[in-house]
């Protein structure tokens, strides 16, 4: 039993006292300074398991939790105005929904019209990919749209003319969108 208790012993890390009395008359004591010694080494040890298990405890609960996906809201004001904008909003927010986080487009202003299906779509900036490509890939990545209601009308969209993705929204949808943001990009 005591070879089992010093084996544990190395194995943990802590050391034993070796200091013996010798001869018959030492027995008793002798018997009494081993008790003490795997009392001490059976705290000891059960100290270091309660740690160990805490620590490890910990570990496994915070591993165990499911990551929560960061809400991204892009602001996008803009349309066949500032085509950079609009391409530079529907590829950082394909890229950022890649990545995790549930991104929404907030369309107010003429950035509306990105959402009206009888606007162009073939329009592009600064390269061969249309901004109806990169709406589209962001709507594949898992991206939403809501479409102020007001700037809708104002261009005369109606609930048909909305594109696949996007919904027309209303001021509290767009008030609570903003308040559940954990980041707000603005383009």
């Amino acid at each position: 039993m005591s070879q089992i208790v010093m084996a544990l012993a190395t194995v943990v890390g802590i050391s034993m006292p070796r200091t013996r009395l010798f001869g018959s008359k030492h027995s008793d004591l002798n018997k009494e300074y081993l008790e003490m010694d795997h009392l001490a080494l059976v705290a000891r040890l059960t100290l270091a398991a309660l740690a160990g298990g805490l620590l490890f405890g910990v570990s496994l609960a915070s591993a165990e939790q499911p990551k929560k996906a960061q809400k991204v809201v892009i602001h996008l004001k803009h349309y066949s105005d500032n085509l950079h904008a609009v391409s530079m909003a529907l590829k950082v927010g394909t890229a950022l929904q890649k990545k995790g986080a549930e991104v929404t487009l907030m369309l107010d202003l003429e950035g509306v019209r990105l959402a009206d299906a009888r606007q162009p779509q073939d329009l592009r900036w600064g390269g061969e990919t249309p901004i109806g490509t990169y709406y589209e890939a962001f709507v594949k990545a898992g991206g939403k749209a809501v479409i102020c209601p007001h700037c809708a009308h104002a261009t005369g969209m109606k609930e048909k003319d909305v594109r696949f993705g996007a919904r027309l929204g209303d001021e509290g949808d767009l008030a609570q969108l903003i308040l559940d943001a954990d980041k707000v990009l603005d383009y």
